[in-house]
């Protein structure tokens, strides 16, 4: 009785292990956005991030929406066109919305992959609004003023959807040192196209900036089969 007990108790054992394990690595294969740090979501308030209205030609305008573009929480930032008259010439891609300059903010996407942020885009504006998003550490940062995507300037899908900006080892190295010497870093978003022919028409709404960890690669998870091996195998051994 007691060895059947044993035995059953190891199965059981082996079993839990394997399902833990493979929880483990499903976990690990899940989309980093999944549980990316938010670093902001517009709740109401711009939160220290400065709007620029006057940059563009455009003339931007920013309030709160609870019902367009919301995708976590009760808020995401509207942002419309002006109330002076529309022509098609376009904006000047200019530095639209800019996150205050911190170091909590170099120290954690100095350990992210990537940024993400959510969009939702009415397709108001003809090819639509054209983003790029930078970081810039300031005078004496190891940064500078770099583009995340190489100034690609692209337009998000119409409706909503999730931008990914990928942050280089070499980027990360840089705003560690820009955390460990206090210099800091914020985020700019530029925001550039045609204008609509409606004035304060909404064009663009902004949710859930979000710093994603780094997400493991293959070698990781094989490493982890490997090592659900040795254990398996030394309990049949026992």
């Amino acid at each position: 009785m007691s060895g059947k007990m044993i035995e059953t108790g190891s199965r059981i054992s082996r079993k839990g292990l394997v399902g833990a394990l493979a929880v483990a690595g499903l976990c690990m294969l899940r989309p980093a956005t999944a549980h990316g740090q938010l670093i902001e979501s517009f709740e109401n308030t711009l939160d220290g991030w400065t709007f620029n209205p006057t940059y563009n030609v455009q003339q931007y305008q920013a309030s709160f929406s609870t019902t367009t573009g919301v995708t976590n929480g009760s808020y995401s930032l509207e942002i419309s066109s002006g109330a002076t008259a529309r022509t098609l010439n376009g904006a000047d891609y200019g530095n639209m919305l800019v996150s205050p300059r911190t170091v909590a903010l170099a120290s954690t996407l100095s350990t992210s992959s990537s940024l993400s942020i959510d969009y939702f885009n009415p397709e108001n504006l003809g090819y639509g609004p054209q983003i790029d998003v930078d970081l810039n550490d300031g005078a004496g940062g190891e940064v500078g003023y770099v583009s995340l995507d190489g100034y690609g300037y692209p337009t998000p899908a119409a409706g909503e959807s999730t931008a990914i900006y990928l942050i280089t080892p070499a980027l990360q190295a840089d705003l560690a040192y820009d955390a460990a010497n206090s210099i800091g870093a914020n985020l700019v978003i530029q925001l550039g196209g045609p204008a609509p022919a409606t004035t304060n028409l909404p064009i663009l709404y902004v949710d859930n900036v979000l710093a994603n960890p780094p997400v493991p690669e293959p070698a990781s998870l094989s490493l982890l089969a490997l090592g659900a091996t040795g254990l398996l195998a030394r309990r049949r051994k026992a």
